[in-house]
């Protein structure tokens, strides 16, 4: 057997031990993997990656039906996860991250205030930004950017179970102002 094609198998059992989608689901999941690595590979002479998901989705569109474009982007944004998680590279926290963060837990804080929420509101929100700040490894504030939040939200789905509304909550009205 090839490389990708076990590669693709461990996928495939990771979706299903996860309990994510039906087997059916599964296996275009799947299956639209092995041809997005494909095409990473015949026209890039990369593997998958993030850069070239958009390129890929666009002439995907050109042929396929909406919702295969979106099964497509769920699989890739799967996948992607799948592969960071099984073979994580974490960065160390640089030195002087924490007053970093902690400046912008304190202008969160502020926005907070000024829109009047209330305590409670205050405490969970700044809950899910003390969850952000470990899953990120404490990096640097200015480096994150949205593909960091997508990952986290696909954490807390995938690995906790959490809805997605539910921190995304706080990413919309919070952190876009504490992490600018």
């Amino acid at each position: 057997m090839t490389t990708l094609v076990i590669f693709m198998q461990k996928f495939g059992q990771y979706l299903q031990d996860k309990r994510i989608g039906t087997e059916k689901q599964r296996q275009y999941y799947v299956r639209w993997m092995q041809s997005y690595i494909e095409y990473c590979n015949r026209l890039h002479n990369d593997s998958a990656s993030q850069a070239y998901v958009d390129p890929f989705i666009i002439k995907l569109s050109a042929s396929c039906p909406d919702w295969q474009v979106e099964q497509t982007k769920d699989a890739i944004r799967l996948y992607l996860y799948y592969k960071k998680e099984s073979n994580p590279v974490l960065p160390r926290p640089k030195t002087g991250t924490d007053s970093i963060w902690a400046d912008s837990i304190h202008q969160m804080v502020n926005a907070m205030r000024l829109r009047h929420l209330s305590y409670r509101t205050e405490q969970t929100y700044l809950n899910w930004m003390r969850q952000f700040y470990r899953y990120v490894k404490g990096a640097v504030p200015k480096g994150l950017d949205t593909r960091h939040v997508t990952d986290f939200l696909t954490y807390l789905a995938l690995e906790r179970k959490v809805s997605a509304s539910t921190p995304a909550v706080l990413i919309e009205q919070g952190t876009s102002e504490s992490l600018s």
